[in-house]
């Protein structure tokens, strides 16, 4: 036997290699063949190559449609409320719409007006921004499934450094750091998909299970929660990077029939959280909107009413360069914005010509992910406002305005977006809501 013989003995002997190389000796096979007796060129391995992205992309979109439809059933919802409310016993869950939702929320504990200065303190903020590496098997795993539909990875944004609540368990103020998107990703919503992966261990007697133990299955739960209380793990960023989010709950008399309205739209099947939910907008990430590493320009973009601002230009008004910013106009924009402009007039006034009322409400806390909203009602009695071109953005179909009268007909409770159950929760109790319900 020859030389040539014996490494080819060798090599095919190897399993892998061997079928690699079997393969593509009969590809050229059959490629010699065609060209033989049909006289056309056809490169067989070529078009065996060109299947295989596609049959790859293929076998993703169906491990994502399977992940989704799996947190949308009932049957993981209800594990999964029982797994939170085990592991958050000293909180009860939330109801709105005649439904427990898995969300914690801290009223305020003031009245805190526009321009909500009493909240927070623009030069408190942590500027600096920690390393941060994605090197385990989970958040690779979720990158996987989730990384296409995250636009701006780097994108600076503002995280939960802390929540001051006072002696009765209500809200004071916040504080925060810096952080980016990705961070919040792989730190914060990656813990959705941890109960997701739990709940495919097929875990016996959950029931019985002590709230430890159950943790004890969740490795990136388990380290957020090593030495902290349950207040701390939800009023504390430590251990992990959590996107502060903004939402508003916007209730404005309409000019047609003099009724009051809100806004509500379903959430796209392309986002990265909560696709196809019902949700108030607007409702968005505490983030820069001018992409900088210069300190007094992060404190800048670092507003409460700047960003809330912004979330309702882009989410209600449907405008993307407020979303994306490509040409570098600065912050200060948000509030020359025409139909701004017009809202801040009206919130100034005062007395009997007073027609909008703009407050704080408290926060948020979402159990599955850990993130705290900060949340807000904005009621429009002056009927102008009705008169705006409402348009969605990329992350919903259509925007809808219900009447306060049918909304809890047309909101499907098993499809609302849990920040959204809050929001409306803290709003019931508000009295600029129940000045027009009651």
């Amino acid at each position: 036997m020859g030389i040539l013989e014996n490494v080819n003995e060798y090599i095919l002997n190897i399993p892998i290699v061997g079928k690699i190389v079997t393969l593509i000796v009969i590809i050229f096979a059959v490629n010699e063949l065609i060209d033989k007796y049909t006289m056309k060129k056809v490169n067989v391995l070529k078009s065996i190559l060109g299947i295989i992205p596609k049959r790859i992309q293929k076998n993703k979109a169906n491990t994502i449609k399977k992940y989704y439809a799996t947190l949308e059933s009932k049957e993981f919802i209800d594990w999964q409320n029982i797994v939170l409310k085990k592991i958050y016993n000293e909180y009860p869950f939330t109801k709105a719409f005649e439904t427990e939702y898995p969300v914690v929320c801290f009223k305020s504990a003031n009245k805190a007006s526009y321009p909500f200065d009493d909240i927070y303190d623009q030069n408190e903020l942590v500027t600096y921004v920690e390393d941060y590496k994605i090197n385990s098997s989970i958040q690779k795993e979720y990158k996987y499934l989730v990384g296409d539909n995250i636009m701006r990875p780097t994108l600076k944004g503002f995280m939960l450094d802390r929540i001051e609540l006072d002696n009765n368990g209500d809200m004071l103020r916040f504080k925060a750091k810096t952080g980016t998107y990705e961070q919040n990703v792989y730190s914060s919503h990656i813990l959705e998909y941890e109960l997701f992966q739990t709940y495919n261990k097929g875990l016996n007697n959950i029931n019985q299970m002590s709230a430890d133990t159950l943790i004890g299955h969740m490795q990136l739960r388990k380290a957020i929660h090593h030495n902290l209380s349950q207040k701390d793990v939800l009023t504390t960023g430590t251990t992990r990077s959590s996107l502060l989010g903004v939402q508003i709950f916007v209730v404005f008399r309409n000019h047609e029939d003099n009724q009051y309205k809100v806004l509500v739209i379903k959430r796209s099947v392309k986002v990265a959280s909560k696709p196809g939910y019902y949700q108030f907008i607007p409702s968005g990430g505490f983030e820069i909107f001018e992409n900088s590493d210069d300190d007094e320009i992060l404190r800048n973009n670092f507003s409460v009413r700047k960003v809330l601002f912004r979330e309702l230009i882009e989410e209600a008004f449907g405008e993307e360069e407020y979303e994306h910013n490509e040409k570098g106009v600065p912050v200060e924009n948000i509030l020359n914005h025409k139909s701004i402009k017009s809202l801040i007039k009206m919130i100034n006034k005062e007395g009997d010509e007073k027609g909008v009322f703009f407050e704080f409400l408290g926060t948020v806390v979402d159990l599955v992910g850990l993130r705290n909203e900060l949340s807000f009602i904005l009621r429009i009695d002056d009927t102008s406002f009705s008169e705006n071109t409402f348009k969605p953005n990329h992350e919903s179909k259509d925007v809808q305005i219900i009447g306060l009268d049918r909304l809890s007909k047309f909101i499907k409770s098993d499809k609302l977006n849990q920040g959204s159950a809050g929001l409306f929760h803290l709003v019931s109790d508000h009295y600029l809501y129940k000045e027009i319900t009651d």
